[in-house]
């Protein structure tokens, strides 16, 4: 959303100078949505920083500035201005080796020499000298790793162990919740762990407040104090870099998996009491992720499962499909391979949410090879609607659309909801138009107002199928099965109740009646296609809705004057709920 705030800011705002910074190199390309690294913003930084050249875009002067390391120039003119001196151009060539011309590295390692006694302040010669370079050459405190790590052991005790709880955290925390999980770190963390004692007085000794705890560390540079953010509970700190949390998260040791488990433990009861609060429930998922080994009762584990299992709900919802594939898979691990027998209930649930995130994330052999295992397992063929809708889905990305029609047809057939053709010709989609329109023009608008919403399951699933058979038909030409598909959704929705996937079999509808300009009807189903998609909050629906609707019948009552604004809407909402067709 920020991405496309600055996008929108930039085109409609031309004297608009925006400055930002992403650190390209250190970042995982693989690890980041693709819908982040696609947006314009960002797609044409990335590659200027692989090309390591500067490009002009679109005829904006927008342009990628790779900020690499300091060379040994700058560096030894920071020394010169910071320690008065001129004859530093050897320590500074010292200092690029051991920190590669990394700022925040350099700061650390100047620090290290000047508390080891090796930089000093000369009190007879009135200025800063130095040790031999040869000396500080041999130094064993080397690493910056490690020299970040002894700057932390040298904090007092209570400040090492906030740090150390904070490390397994991640890069910031809250300030309340940090001081809950510290006066409660007992009643979370594992019975054998020797430490819970400790962490739960030392949070409480003296009634000294966690500020006052933390300030040696915020003093020293090895944490940030953020302020208040309307996401957070109270103040945030954050590491002032990455290597500060990597050096506080080694210390943690061997109690690591115990840290996440207790950790993971406290998120889950805090979102239970902050159910508003869905970033708790990941941070909980993401905790036991890195702990499982410790769960050694089968009870705990499933509960655990069903705590991934509604994470990965959240992810979904946000398009980190990826995110969400790699806890459920950590989920069914924790179910285990009597699952099935077991906890019937939570298995299929997982399975079906795995091989619906697999689809999104374009993993199509492991969807595929998932559905499979469902039909196999599931009971009934209510069960089985997730699994024959992921096959046909994939069949339908990989362009086989005629296998995928004809698991479509022998699915709609086996629902026997109503009456389907083994294979639809024009005979079949003419006398579905002729029936649909009849219908269309015997009821009037106060009519279609008071049909209800449908709450049978079942007729929900057969109006998904329909609208994808529907929409797959469109592209590869397959006319007829298009305008059967389309309209027996329609004929559905208005016997049996309105669902989320109505609206676009009643676009599709519309779309059909301006083609052959029924126009008074083309107008009333429209008009109705965009209320349902209004009414019920799915956007992968909307988007396919919209794109229907504003492609055909939207032009013919309307000025098409702002129709790439429109479409660009429906790309972002597409694209953000995984409707991958709709939005390429």
């Amino acid at each position: 959303e920020t991405l496309d705030l600055l996008q929108d800011l930039t085109t409609k705002m031309p004297r608009l100078l925006l400055v930002g910074g992403i650190r390209i190199d250190t970042t995982d390309k693989t690890t980041v949505p693709s819908n982040v690294w696609d947006h314009p913003l960002l797609r044409e930084a990335y590659k200027e920083y692989k090309c390591q050249n500067t490009l002009l875009r679109n005829n904006n002067a927008s342009k990628c500035l790779p900020i690499k390391p300091l060379t040994v120039e700058p560096i030894a003119q920071y020394l010169t201005h910071t320690l008065d001196r001129m004859d530093v151009h050897d320590l500074a060539e010292l200092v690029f080796e051991k920190t590669e011309g990394n700022m925040f590295h350099i700061l650390r390692y100047l620090e290290m020499l000047h508390g080891s006694g090796h930089l000093y302040y000369s009190i007879q010669d009135l200025q800063w000298q130095w040790e031999d370079l040869a000396m500080i050459q041999d130094l064993k405190e080397t690493d910056m790793g490690a020299v970040v790590e002894q700057k932390i052991i040298r904090l007092p005790a209570a400040c090492i162990d906030v740090m150390k709880i904070a490390s397994c955290m991640g890069a910031r925390f809250d300030l309340e919740l940090m001081q809950i999980l510290l006066d409660n770190w007992s009643e979370f963390s594992l019975k054998t762990a020797d430490n819970r004692t400790t962490m739960a007085v030392l949070s409480t000794e003296n009634g000294v407040p966690l500020e006052e705890i933390l300030w040696p560390a915020v003093e020293d540079g090895l944490l940030e104090e953020l302020g208040s953010d309307p996401m957070a509970l109270s103040v945030q700190y954050k590491f002032s870099h990455d290597k500060v949390q990597s050096a506080a998260h080694n210390l943690v040791g061997k109690e690591r998996d115990t840290y996440h488990l207790t950790i993971g433990r406290f998120f889950k009861h805090q979102y239970e009491q902050n159910t508003g609060y869905s970033w708790m429930l990941i941070q909980a998922a993401d905790h036991f992720c890195c702990c499982t080994l410790l769960l050694q009762n089968q009870k705990e584990k499933d509960k655990v499962a069903q705590v991934l299992y509604l994470s990965a709900l959240e992810l979904r919802t946000k398009s980190a499909f990826h995110s969400s594939v790699g806890q459920l898979r950590i989920a069914l691990s924790l179910i285990g391979s009597d699952g099935w027998d077991r906890g019937y209930d939570l298995t299929l649930r997982i399975m079906n949410l795995i091989a619906e995130s697999e689809l999104c994330a374009g993993l199509m052999d492991e969807c595929v090879a998932r559905s499979k295992l469902i039909l196999k397992y599931a009971k009934t063929l209510d069960e089985k609607q997730v699994a024959y809708n992921v096959w046909m889905m994939s069949l339908f990305s990989e362009n086989r659309v005629d296998e995928a029609m004809v698991i479509g047809l022998e699915l709609l057939r086996k629902m026997k909801l109503s009456s389907i053709p083994k294979r639809v010709g024009a005979r079949h989609a003419v006398a579905e138009l002729v029936s649909t329109h009849r219908m269309v023009r015997s009821l009037s608008d106060e009519d279609f107002g008071a049909i209800p919403d449908c709450q049978d399951e079942t007729i929900q699933n057969y109006l998904r199928i329909l609208m994808n058979m529907a929409i797959y038909a469109w592209p590869v030409n397959k006319k007829f099965a298009f305008i059967f598909f389309s309209l027996r959704s329609v004929q559905i929705s208005l016997k049996k109740g309105y669902s989320a996937c109505s609206s676009p079999g009643f676009a599709a509808c519309s779309f059909v009646f301006g083609a052959l300009s029924w126009f008074v009807e083309c107008d009333r189903i429209g008009q109705l296609s965009m209320d349902l998609a209004e009414r019920f909050d799915s956007p992968y629906v909307s988007a396919l809705t919209m794109f229907v609707y504003y492609s055909v019948p939207y032009p013919l009552y309307n000025s098409c004057l702002n129709m790439s604004e429109k479409f660009a809407q429906i790309t972002k909402i597409a694209f953000d709920s995984g409707n991958l067709l709709v939005g390429c």
